[in-house]
Parts: C-alpha cells; structure tokens; sequence
C-alpha cells in the first residue's frame, strides 16, 4: 500500500485512537507484535492478565494495555479500554500491501465497450460490464475477486463496485 507512514510516535497514536499517553510521547513506532516477539522499536499488547508476566521481558518500545496493568509496566504505554481493539487500529497503520500491478488479469471478463484506463488494475475472476468506466486508479482484486462491476457513474473509484452497485468492501 503506497503512502504508509513508517513511523509513528507514542503522541501521535494517542492522539490519532484517544489512548491515554503514559511515558515518553517521542517514541518511535515502526511496527506492532506480541509482548513475545515484539522488537525495540515495535509496539505489543496486554488484553489477557495471564501474559502479565511478559511485561518484565518484552523487547517492545511499548505496550497498550487497560489502566489497572500500567503499574506492572515501568516503561511508555498507551492506555485504552480495550487493548485489543486499540491494537488492531494501530496495527491497520503498519500494514503493507504491495502495490497492484496495472493490467487485467487473463480470467477477467471484459465487455468490448468498457473503459478501462491503462492504469487500472482488473484481477482475477472480475467482470466488467458494458458501459462501466472503472478510472485510473481503479483496482479490481481480492477480496473482492468475482465482483461484477457494473455501469455506474463511477468513474474512478478504489474499489468494487457489486452487482447492486454499490462500493464492496
């Protein structure tokens, strides 16, 4: 996925997920883990009290965990109500896609009138109707591998458009 931020500080995660800021806001971030795996410069999580004990060993800059754990924790933490979630919102930030290659794939379908831009990505099993007008930055791909794309106003869009016509997940 093109434009992802490598790094974010402590600051800037409790600011942009409302997390309570514990510690030096000037860590760097690059990356998430579990308290086991983490590195120096990755952030982990405690949602289940039985890894508590983790907290003592974990290489990672730092840790979200619920306030009543932040005590077994000397070092910077972001507070959140609910570990878990808050670390799979951070983790969305950190994740890399590798950019779809342009082209349609040889399985999908494509009607003789459809307007695909040469910049355009059309993947596997996808079908494109007559009269749809996917744009330039258009992808067409998994999860969404089958879509029918229909016509529709929709002329550049980042994603599927379903047989309803309306935007796929």
């Amino acid at each position: 996925m093109s434009g992802v931020q490598a790094t974010y500080t402590l600051a800037e995660l409790a600011k942009r997920f409302a997390l309570e800021l514990r510690g030096d806001g000037g860590v760097s971030i690059d990356g998430v883990a579990t308290l086991a795996a983490a590195q120096s410069t990755q952030i982990g999580f405690l949602a289940n009290p039985r890894y508590r004990g983790e907290l003592a060993t974990t290489q990672a800059a730092a840790v979200i965990l619920r306030a009543e754990d932040v005590e077994h924790f000397t070092r910077a933490a972001l507070v959140a109500k609910d570990p878990y979630v808050a670390y799979a919102k951070i983790a969305a930030l950190f994740e890399r896609q590798p950019a779809s290659a342009r082209g349609i794939h040889p399985s999908a379908v494509i009607a003789d009138d459809a307007q695909i831009s040469a910049s355009a990505s059309i993947g596997p099993f996808c079908v494109v109707e007559a009269g749809a007008c996917p744009g330039a930055v258009w992808v067409c791909a998994a999860p969404c591998c089958g879509t029918l794309i229909k016509n529709s106003p929709l002329r550049s869009s980042t994603g599927c458009i379903t047989a309803s016509g309306t935007p796929a997940l």
